[in-house]
């Protein structure tokens, strides 16, 4: 049993006060019915059917919760819009309970993203060891627009990966997925869990280390946390360097956001390339192409 305010942190990665803030002004349901009391005790598994009043993740934070600070972006693109950065493996986007610092949003917040945007700017994830292009709203109307789009589904989101085992073909994923009922901070494929699709395409295989990989294209058609991740686990060849879903053990998970189509204000549609890290390069050249 958990407090409330603990899981709903742990579940949105808030910070436990923004979490009580919206259990006390009844922005948090459970079965549709709001609940108001952050002490209350549940179950992880009740977390399932825990809802959040649409919009109420996306109201700012209070400053004082969040630590400017002045962490380097690499950035990809800017203009009086968006912001694109090319976001390392390591780093989360978002703050949480348990790391109030060292995130994007901390950057963002010493940078002054903050202009009327809300949570700094952020439409859209990363995990935190995947890498890759990320874009950042910065003002309100860019950051409706470009929200509308990825809850559309509009946006092309293409990454790369290398996975275990040999994968012959292109398919489609199309697996549910909801929050692990035994470990809530994995997700896993479950039966009436969010609808959710991925497109794999192999771009080459290898051999070496004593077994086989693929280099993969990935398109995901939805944005569930884990995802890609989860899906090619799913089929029997989980990315290489997962330190939560297993595969091969290495020190980086080798998961990339690659490439990132999106309409931006004035501009039109753009594409935002983020070349691939070089430790994809480096564990590559320890194996030989089929």
């Amino acid at each position: 049993m958990k407090r409330l305010d603990l899981l709903i942190s742990g579940k949105y990665e808030i910070s436990r006060s923004f979490a009580t803030r919206l259990i006390k002004s009844e922005k948090i349901f459970l079965k549709e019915i709001p609940i108001t009391d952050p002490s209350k005790l549940f179950s992880g598994d009740s977390l399932l059917d825990i809802t959040v009043t649409p919009g109420a993740l996306d109201t700012i934070e209070p400053d004082d919760t969040i630590i400017p600070q002045d962490i380097p972006l690499e950035i990809l693109y800017e203009d009086d819009h968006v912001l694109v950065i090319y976001k390392k493996e390591g780093i989360s986007v978002h703050t949480s309970a348990s790391e109030r610092s060292g995130t994007i949003i901390n950057a963002l917040a010493f940078r002054g993203n903050n202009t009327g945007v809300q949570r700094y700017g952020i439409v859209h994830r990363l995990d935190k060891q995947t890498s890759g292009a990320l874009i950042i709203a910065k003002d309100p109307i860019t950051q409706d627009m470009l929200s509308r789009q990825f809850q559309d589904r509009t946006v092309y989101k293409e990454y790369r990966a290398i996975c275990v085992g040999s994968i012959m073909d292109a398919m489609t994923i199309d697996k549910p997925i909801a929050r692990n009922r035994v470990n809530r901070k994995k997700m896993a494929i479950v039966t009436g869990g969010r609808i959710s699709v991925t497109d794999i395409l192999p771009l080459a295989r290898y051999k070496g280390l004593g077994r086989t990989f693929t280099e993969l294209r990935v398109v995901p058609h939805t944005g569930r946390t884990h995802q890609i991740r989860i899906h090619v686990k799913s089929i029997g060849h989980p990315v290489v360097g997962d330190p939560i879903y297993g595969g091969y053990a290495y020190e980086h998970l080798l998961l990339h956001a690659y490439n990132l189509k999106i309409t931006v204000p004035e501009v039109g549609e753009l594409s935002f390339i983020a070349p691939l890290p070089e430790y994809f390069n480096t564990f590559l050249l320890s194996l030989k192409k089929e």
